[in-house]
């Protein structure tokens, strides 16, 4: 799942080394795994794709973008083009070898992809509840202050306000990712 930190930090963060561990034992193992947000970029980088600071925070709703493979695959099934889902990173990863790139965004070219059909990657937020929100918010209210006026971050009242009915489709995408993904054990 996602975290403050970036994934190169270790020495802050030593728990990180074993993480990364983990995640590259289950995928060797050839274990379904699901990463979101930093646990994406971790899947990045144990296939061996270097994680980048974007330049910029994407923080709140935007319009997640399905390529013409998240178009056409079982994990997007019934979805839209595009449609508004939850962000907030600064960091990014170029697609892993082997992986089917899924979704971009307007800051980020990789925000989702999926490796073997059983690693799937989302730099997105689809799990965001209304708690979760204001959580983070509350959380991170550091962050969202650093980066007020940039064009990819939104204001907390504006997360808040317009979460109802997209945090119900975004968990409904979810879902069916997650069902692609299981219903190969």
């Amino acid at each position: 799942m996602g975290g403050p930190m970036n994934i190169y930090e270790e020495e802050d963060y030593p728990w990180l080394v074993s993480e990364k561990a983990l995640v590259r034992d289950a995928i060797e193992a050839g274990k379904p795994v699901v990463g979101v947000c930093l646990g994406a970029q971790m899947i990045a980088d144990v296939l061996g794709s270097k994680v980048v600071t974007v330049g910029q925070k994407e923080i709140g709703w935007f319009p997640l973008s399905l390529t013409e493979a998240g178009r056409s695959h079982p994990v997007f099934r019934a979805a839209p083009a595009s449609f508004p889902v939850f962000h907030w990173h600064g960091e990014t990863f170029a697609l892993p070898d082997g992986a089917i790139h899924l979704a971009r965004t307007s800051v980020c070219e990789t925000q989702a992809f999926l490796w073997k059909d059983r690693v799937l990657g989302l730099q997105c937020h689809l799990e965001m509840t209304a708690r979760s929100i204001d959580a983070i918010i509350n959380g991170c209210a550091h962050e969202l202050e650093l980066a007020q006026g940039q064009p990819w971050v939104q204001s907390a009242e504006t997360m808040q306000a317009i979460s109802g009915d997209k945090l119900a489709y975004a968990h409904v995408l979810l879902l069916n990712a997650l069902d692609f993904v299981y219903s190969l054990l």
